[in-house]
């Protein structure tokens, strides 16, 4: 009779010492259990050694098993460090100092995505046998207008920026590979697709008209069309998922689509408490960003490593360096929404405060205008409200702090790659740094 044994391993996160807030929130990290040597192979040991033994044990499933349910802080600078002078010069040296003008990073994986392109659209279009043929019958292709609408944002081609930072960090931890394994492939398609099935279901629950220029699928072909395409991208996800074969990596991206659901909860009913200027403001936000955004990145990095069959230290390094491009890459997005153009974007612009979101620039704005507060209680919703919201944070330093945040996080994600073998792909993720914290669209 085997003793199954599980252990929960926790990890501090690590920071600058330049940047070392007293606030943090917490997220789930992954999981993982190992399994003992059968009992009766063990030798009998005193009991006076147990604490000894116990001791070696852990230390032994530490150098072996990955985290479970780590609580890993997302930490965030205070106002007082984050417009420092120094500060914002040392978080401008690191990037500066890492990236790599001559490196694009979205050539150095062009043929990978490609590749991903390709399965995507056979997976949705051709159909896979699946439980058709284990009953006896014929594999079915899609329906034809459910694979038009499945197929319709792929079309468009978007950033792409999801699964490209899955596949470099699958290089970056093998540099020694020239082509990467179908299973690397694989987790791209699924990362993609999922992303990809919560566009179509944010635009319905938004009531968004454009995407990337574009009608939105909702505006093209109903809102019930729409979801049942979402719905059917992450089945086929999921089908995907499972010809991995791999138990710790079908779990962590199961999970988040989890968290895609909880951000999305918490962005739509935001508690009383922590809809005004205040810690706990701020540590919902960027819980909520976490979900809904860095979530897929993280875990994507994270299954990326383990697929390489990387140390548990590097697998570590991925996630914080998902997580932290993650978390910079919306909120950038959320400082567009105040100076970008409908024609950058490529969607409408002041689109959040619109749909009642309080976002980074306007809870930095809230602390130098209290009358933001009320506003943000009832979510922009009286004449004027969003008027007078975008004015006050164009007044305030709302976007600059928001800014000086992005970077903060784009600083901790380089930081966390510095164990990694020097290549190409290591090159493009320090890039892709630069390329967040730049970009207008």
């Amino acid at each position: 009779m085997k003793k199954i044994c599980s252990t929960i391993l926790c990890r501090s996160s690590q920071s600058l010492s330049a940047f070392q807030p007293p606030l943090t929130i917490y997220c789930r990290r992954s999981f993982s259990t190992m399994t003992p040597p059968n009992s009766h192979t063990q030798p009998s040991t005193p009991t006076k050694d147990i604490g000894g033994i116990i001791s070696k044990f852990i230390e032994k499933i530490r150098k072996k098993s990955f985290v479970i349910d780590e609580k890993s802080p997302l930490t965030f600078p205070t106002p007082a460090t984050a417009t420092t002078t120094s500060s914002h010069t040392q978080t401008n040296s690191l990037i500066n100092k890492f990236t790599n003008k001559n490196v694009n990073p979205f050539e150095v994986v062009s043929e990978d995505l490609k590749t991903m392109n390709s399965d995507i659209f056979s997976l949705l279009i051709n159909g896979v046998g699946g439980s058709s043929m284990r009953a006896g019958g014929p594999p079915q292709t899609t329906h034809p207008f459910l694979s038009k609408i499945a197929t319709y944002y792929f079309e468009m081609k978007g950033k792409r920026l999801r699964p490209t930072v899955a596949l470099l960090v699958a290089h970056a931890v093998a540099p020694s590979l020239t082509t990467l394994p179908q299973t690397q492939h694989k987790l791209a398609e699924i990362i993609e697709m999922i992303h990809t099935a919560s566009l179509l279901h944010d635009d319905v629950v938004d009531e968004s008209d454009t995407r990337r220029d574009h009608p939105s699928a909702n505006a093209a072909f109903s809102n019930k069309m729409a979801i049942l395409a979402g719905d059917f991208l992450l089945a086929r996800a999921s089908i995907s998922l499972a010809s991995l074969k791999n138990f710790e990596v079908t779990e962590l991206m199961s999970s988040v689509l989890g968290d895609l659901i909880e951000g999305e909860f918490m962005q739509l009913k935001v508690p009383k408490d922590v809809s005004t200027a205040s810690k706990e403001s701020m540590e919902y936000y960027l819980r909520k960003t976490f979900l809904k955004t860095a979530s897929l990145i993280a875990n994507g990095c994270r299954c990326a490593a383990i697929l390489a069959g990387a140390s548990r230290d590097v697998v570590d390094a991925a996630t914080d360096y998902g997580k932290n491009l993650g978390l910079a890459f919306q909120i950038v997005d959320d400082l567009l929404d105040f100076t970008g153009t409908d024609s950058t974007l490529g969607k409408p612009a002041g689109a959040d405060l619109s749909l009642g979101l309080a976002t980074a620039p306007v809870l930095y704005a809230s602390e130098q205008f209290p009358e933001l507060s009320p506003l943000i209680l009832r979510r922009f919703k009286n004449e004027g409200d969003v008027l007078l919201a975008r004015e006050l944070v164009a007044k305030s330093d709302g976007i600059q702090r928001s800014h000086e945040l992005a970077r903060y996080y784009c600083n901790l994600a380089i930081e966390s790659l510095h164990q990694l073998s020097p290549s190409l792909a290591l090159d493009a993720l320090y890039t892709l740094t630069q390329i967040v914290i730049s970009r207008t669209r």
